[in-house]
């Protein structure tokens, strides 16, 4: 918190220096400076997924902007995320009720009802995002990770593909594109979908984790090995090689499920970071 509170006083600083370099004209920031910056932090700390320290910026500003639709929005990002689901809803809600036509608020709507097994709410709310905002690559990603959760391979190509025509550096496109393809069978197109997303090793730890899904745990043990020999120690190969082979690396890695790789296929249906 230390850190975040002197990020905060640097920028103001820098806000009030900015329009008057002379340091006979520096000026006190306003209180609508100040609260800019606050809300500012509130967003960027949402965004790297710091939860706890959003919380509070949020909380302070919602005191002073209650009918702000974009806070209501990122309280209901925060409270989803620590899993208080329904105190989420009623945020979110209040959200769209401000701001009815915002695609953002569809979109952590449709993500919440993911994360409570409401599918069909959950589908209904990322087609009203994608009805509002058509051009906008991160919804077309998010609901075709969503339709890759559900399985809906062909749909979830449909619309990840899209996503990328819309934004070609999208990389969370580009990996739950790779799971999609590795899912339909296309193994070449899916290793081309992962490299485009991130290190080889990265890509060769994610086709591992479709040989899995696909119930092929010897394919998926050689895609391990060889991001292994790729990356040495790299340390997502090494948790899902050892969850194949329990002990094989004794205590220092921890078994676990293959999680981590996966986390833009799955959680994004649940989140995103949207």
């Amino acid at each position: 918190m230390r850190e975040i509170m002197t990020s905060l006083l640097m920028l103001l600083f820098m806000l009030g220096c900015a329009a008057q370099p002379k340091q006979a004209d520096l000026r006190e920031p306003s209180e609508r400076d100040v609260q800019h910056m606050r809300y500012q932090m509130a967003e960027r700390l949402v965004q790297k997924r710091d939860y706890q320290s959003a919380a509070p910026y949020i909380r302070s500003l919602l005191q002073k902007f209650p009918k702000s639709a974009r806070l209501h929005l990122l309280l209901g990002k925060v409270l989803r995320a620590k899993g208080v689901y329904k105190g989420a809803q009623q945020e979110l809600k209040r959200a769209l009720a401000l701001a009815p036509t915002d695609a953002d608020v569809h979109t952590a709507l449709a993500v919440l009802f993911g994360f409570t097994k409401r599918y069909d709410a959950a589908e209904r709310a990322h087609r009203r995002a994608l009805e509002l905002a058509p051009k906008i690559a991160r919804h077309h990603n998010d609901f075709g990770a969503f339709l890759l959760a559900r399985r809906r391979l062909k749909e979830a190509r449909e619309a990840l593909e899209e996503a990328i025509r819309l934004n070609p550096s999208m990389r969370r496109a580009f990996n739950n594109l790779g799971f999609v393809l590795g899912l339909m069978g296309e193994h070449e197109p899916a290793m081309k979908a992962f490299s485009q997303a991130g290190s080889r090793a990265a890509a060769l730890t994610n086709m591992g984790v479709v040989a899995q899904l696909r119930g092929q745990p010897m394919s998926a043990r050689r895609y391990y090995e060889k991001a292994l020999q790729r990356e040495q120690g790299y340390r997502p190969a090494l948790k899902n090689l050892e969850a194949l082979e329990p002990g094989r690396f004794g205590d220092e890695t921890p078994a676990s499920q293959p999680k981590k790789e996966t986390r833009d296929a799955k959680s994004e249906a649940k989140s995103g970071a949207h």
